[in-house]
């Protein structure tokens, strides 16, 4: 196993790296809002859909772009904090140097409804989704890929996406409680729109760095995320640069069950070309999970998300998933 940094090494990175994963958040809350754009849909709310969101930020959380970057932070960047019988099995696999080999399986099953308040944007509806996840972790490093799948059944058209999303994490434990994550993803999606419009695929990729104190009886865990993506449907706002700052906290109830609370500050820093209806620039994901051990290596978990911060759009998501571990 390779040996860590020293004590005086760790102690000045878990600072900087420290200050640099808050200091966003603690910026924003100094900072007024930004001077809201609106101005009228003149396109049709395909071209405002995009692949990344066509400009529209509301529209983006629907998007090719919104699906790669909410699934790659909350599954691997930012995941819930895990039962005592999980963190045992863990601690217990690292002891006895299992062999190199996968180690986790999961799925998730989501039903969201949104609702855009402007009708004639045309995207509110309901969003069904599935997620499938492997991982291979070798000592401090992992690598892994997860296939999402959504299909949006909204009321001027149906969407079908489904794409890879690759990603290596490395750990570094800063002591017996601290420990960084840095994680670096690439991704690809397929949007194919059934309602006589062209298919088109979504590229990009992110980085992000992630701290998790555990305390046993709860953990609290904060991270930063950018994230990139771009189509090719050949329309001016066809890409987006966004940015993630979010925290979970843990609480552990008994062996095998655990609740986790959850927020997520998102800030679009796209320069998009203002040709359609740009309403917000920031929003918050809110919810709360909980997970249910059934064995030491497989668990329940479901919860409950909301969308807060956007102008004339409302979303409401229940998810229920399972996780197997190896």
């Amino acid at each position: 196993m390779p040996s860590h940094p020293s004590e005086t090494v760790r102690k000045y990175l878990c600072l900087w790296l420290g200050s640099l994963l808050w200091f966003p958040m603690l910026a924003s809350a100094q900072e007024t809002a930004p001077v809201t754009v609106i101005i009228q849909f003149e396109q049709p709310a395909v071209a405002a859909f995009g692949g990344s969101g066509g400009g529209n930020l509301a529209a983006s959380t629907v998007s090719a772009a919104g699906l790669t970057s909410f699934t790659i932070y909350n599954q691997v960047v930012l995941p819930r904090a895990e039962s005592r019988a999980e963190r045992e099995t863990k601690q217990d696999e690292l002891a006895q140097r299992l062999p190199q080999r996968p180690r986790t399986f999961g799925g998730t099953l989501r039903y969201e409804h949104v609702d855009f308040e402007q009708e004639a944007s045309g995207l509110d509806g309901n969003i069904y989704a599935t997620n499938l996840q492997m991982a291979w972790d070798i000592e401090d490093f992992s690598l892994g890929f997860l296939i999402p799948y959504e299909f949006l059944d909204l009321r001027r058209f149906d969407a079908n996406l489904i794409g890879t999303i690759l990603y290596a994490q490395y750990t570094i434990p800063l002591n017996s409680l601290s420990t960084l994550g840095f994680t670096a993803n690439s991704n690809y999606i397929h949007t194919s729109i059934n309602n006589n419009f062209n298919d088109f695929n979504t590229l990009g990729g992110g980085v992000s760095l992630s701290l998790t104190i555990d305390k046993e009886s709860y953990v609290v865990s904060g991270a930063f995320s950018y994230q990139f993506n771009k189509d090719d449907s050949d329309s001016e706002n066809d890409h987006q640069h966004l940015i993630k700052l979010g925290a979970n906290i843990g609480v552990r109830l008994g062996q095998a069950s655990v609740v986790n609370l959850f927020g997520t500050w998102n800030n679009d820093i796209t320069p998009y070309i203002q040709t359609l209806n740009v309403t917000d620039n920031q929003y918050w994901d809110l919810g709360i999970a909980a997970s249910w051990g059934i064995t030491k290596t497989w668990n329940l978990n479901g919860g409950y998300k909301r969308i807060l911060g956007l102008s004339d759009f409302d979303s409401n998501q229940f998810f229920v998933g399972t996780l197997l571990r190896f």
